[in-house]
């Protein structure tokens, strides 16, 4: 059972900072053209070939979830408790950012009408969204350092 944990555990390492490296191509491909001159440049989010990657957002958190009350439950007797409750508290709280700060402003910001004439109004909701995507994904990647921490600190024991 102690092998077990520790392998769920190091899979939860991997889907954390998968996570955050999706959070950050998202920032650097998507939301940087996105947020360039809108409403104009939103045309890769909106018609029929728009890129939508909402499937792995709606997909891949509960995952990351699921793999995080494994690791918990597998390791509760051990040293690695701590570890997994810190970062994971760092992981919710960055569900929290996604939930209450950046979904709603993704939405407002995507759901405007196509216009050739810039809007800089918009563009600081762009802004913003940018700054929430970042926030995300900084305590993504907060997360995934406490778990390496455990990982390292074990070695000492």
């Amino acid at each position: 059972m102690k092998k077990t944990g520790r392998i769920i555990f190091l899979l939860l390492i991997a889907l954390t900072f998968m996570q955050a490296g999706a959070s950050l191509f998202a920032i650097t491909v998507n939301i940087s053209s996105l947020i360039e001159a809108p409403p104009a440049s939103l045309t890769n989010a909106q018609g029929p070939y728009a890129f939508n990657p909402d499937i792995f957002w709606e997909k891949f958190p509960p995952l990351v979830f699921l793999t995080l009350l494994l690791a918990l439950i597998l390791n509760w007797k051990t040293y690695l408790r701590k570890w997994i409750i810190s970062g994971g508290v760092i992981w919710v709280l960055s569900g929290f950012v996604a939930i209450v700060l950046l979904g709603p402003v993704q939405t407002e910001f995507l759901s405007t009408d196509y216009s050739d004439t810039v809007n800089p109004n918009l563009r600081k909701l762009g802004e913003l969204w940018r700054n929430y995507s970042l926030l995300f994904m900084a305590l993504s990647a907060l997360s995934g350092i406490v778990y390496l921490l455990g990982i390292s600190r074990l070695a000492d024991r």
